[in-house]
């Protein structure tokens, strides 16, 4: 369907290429470097389940006891497993607005993603179409879990902005107003949009439309509710514009998302 390219391209205007999830089980000792690896690198999480594992940099120890890491993959990082250790390794290539996301250097997460790595850990053996759109979405709820942490290490627009995005993503079904989310960057109203569009490719009215369009989707899909009762449910004043403003973002009504098999979750 035509609409996921729209989803993931240009409404969010992030992109994930190259997504691979490995379930490992190293032996006490094993060390997994990419000395011999070449070429453009992707970049990895690194989740441990139980053990132990240090991130070296050069051969040298840098994170140990480490329980969630980012890094870039190149050359000069290797992974060293004291003890019998199980991990998740997660290996991918960002793109926002078709630049290349790479993390600035290793970032250690300290918020809880069991339950997101847990998520994608599963999803693994799902085939075709449907398994690969949901691996993509089950990586950015866990991107999302740790961009207050990124946005610690982001400059521009991002880091002057996350108080504002976060709570707005908290509160989307809520109609507070823009000048609510930009006085809790201290920022001005304008100033927070600007910097919002420049980031997310939208404006915050646009983000928060979008938030609510996937809340109707997820009613519709796993509730089977029916367009009228999710899109009051989601926020919108009317099912009339409900449908208008799907049919501008994706180029298809809510009716028209549902294939014979009656599932509504390709685009979300």
């Amino acid at each position: 369907m035509g609409g996921d390219c729209v989803f993931f391209h240009s409404t969010d205007g992030l992109r994930v290429e190259d997504l691979c999830v490995f379930s490992h089980t190293a032996e006490p000792g094993f060390l997994l470097d990419f000395s011999s690896h070449s070429g453009d690198f992707p970049d990895l999480f690194c989740y441990v389940k139980f053990g132990e594992a240090v991130l070296r940099f050069g051969g040298a120890p840098l994170v140990t006891n480490l329980r969630t890491i980012c890094f870039p993959q190149s050359t000069d990082y290797s992974l060293f497993f004291p003890q019998k250790t199980s991990c998740l390794l997660v290996s991918f290539r960002l793109f926002f607005h078709d630049n290349r996301w790479r993390p600035p250097h290793e970032l250690s997460i300290a918020a809880p993603l069991e339950q997101e790595f847990s998520r994608l850990e599963q999803l693994v053996s799902q085939a075709g179409v449907s398994g690969d759109l949901r691996r993509k979405a089950a990586f950015f709820d866990l991107l999302a879990a740790c961009m207050p942490e990124f946005a610690q290490q982001s400059p521009g627009s991002l880091a002057k902005i996350i108080p504002g995005v976060s709570a707005l993503e908290a509160q989307f079904l809520q109609n507070n107003t823009i000048s609510q989310y930009a006085a809790l960057c201290g920022l001005r109203e304008s100033r927070f949009r600007l910097l919002f569009s420049e980031y997310f490719g939208m404006s915050p009215v646009e983000y928060r439309n979008t938030l609510r369009m996937r809340y109707a989707h997820d009613l519709m899909n796993q509730l089977h509710c029916s367009v009228a009762d999710a899109a009051q449910a989601a926020g919108f004043t009317s099912t009339s514009y409900f449908c208008r403003l799907h049919r501008k973002m994706f180029g298809v009504s809510p009716a028209g998302m549902e294939d014979p098999h009656g599932e509504m979750d390709k685009m979300v």
